[in-house]
């Protein structure tokens, strides 16, 4: 079964899927039933996608429309991707990104608090 068929089914084939109302529980639902590899391979298609605006406009929309946990779970991602040689290009920049980069070279997590103090557009 591939991802359309597994999220519709998960979904109950719902006509009025596209509606912000319950969104986020339905995301959670689907994401708790598709396996991993799907989710995965779906989302990535999904932000390589050419009918998708750029990565960092998408980053830079998630980080605003977040609660602070997500924030600072994406940050933490997005930082943990760039390893070390990424991090070090963002640690001399001045202002919230430099210091929330510093913060995760130096092995403490990125809390609410670091990423409340960032910016989407800086994000992005």
């Amino acid at each position: 079964m591939g991802l359309i068929d597994q999220l519709s089914k998960v979904m109950g084939n719902k006509p009025d899927s596209n509606a912000s109302e319950g969104l986020h529980q339905d995301f959670d639902r689907v994401s708790q039933e598709v396996p991993r590899e799907s989710m995965a391979e779906g989302l990535s298609h999904a932000f390589r996608s050419n009918e998708t605006p750029p990565f960092g406009q998408m980053v830079s929309t998630l980080f605003r429309n977040g609660t602070a946990e997500h924030r600072s779970g994406l940050l933490t991602t997005l930082l943990s991707a760039v390893g070390p040689t990424g991090l070090a290009h963002f640690t001399g920049r001045a202002g919230g990104l430099g210091s929330l980069a510093s913060a995760f070279q130096s092995g403490r997590p990125i809390s609410t608090t670091h990423a409340e103090q960032l910016s989407p557009e800086e994000v992005q």
